[in-house]
């Protein structure tokens, strides 16, 4: 059975005061949902952009679609693309999400992007390289972090 993925970006429109708070119920919201509708993927937030990508069903996928381009907290969806695969990139994370700051800064330029996210600048192709290193950057920040602990406790 292969995967189906969509790939897209959109503007913030939640104000300052409201931000983090936002992004952290859209997070835990798409953790639970997608958790209860076997959804994968990863969410890129920089305070003015949104950057998605979402695995699983066709059927799933779209619907979740559908429900994320009618949250008042973003406009101006852009669609990247959507394709197949055969393996999710994000199988193992119901939803993974970061905040782009200055500490992460050099994953776009290893994406081949600058800094501030200039999502004009985004393909399909780029998009899901920049996510991917996005998660591998933040597994091997978790992993270091237990390790650190474990060298406390021993």
């Amino acid at each position: 059975m292969s995967i189906y993925r969509v790939v897209y970006y959109s503007r913030n429109t939640m104000p300052e005061q409201n931000m983090m708070a936002g992004f952290r119920d859209i997070h835990a919201s798409a953790k639970k949902f997608n958790k209860a509708n076997d959804l994968t993927g990863y969410l890129l937030f920089d305070k003015t952009w949104f950057v998605q990508i979402i695995e699983g069903d066709q059927k799933t996928v779209r619907a979740c679609y559908r429900k994320i381009a009618k949250d008042p907290r973003h406009t101006g969806l852009v669609q990247l693309g959507v394709d197949e695969v055969l393996n999710r990139a994000f199988g193992d994370w119901s939803m993974g999400a970061m905040i782009l700051t200055p500490d992460n800064h050099e994953i776009l330029l290893r994406s081949g992007l600058n800094a501030p996210l200039d999502p004009l600048k985004l393909t399909m192709s780029r998009t899901i390289r920049l996510l991917t290193e996005l998660k591998f950057a933040e597994q091997r920040k978790s992993m270091a972090a237990w390790s650190w602990k474990a060298k406390r406790v021993a």
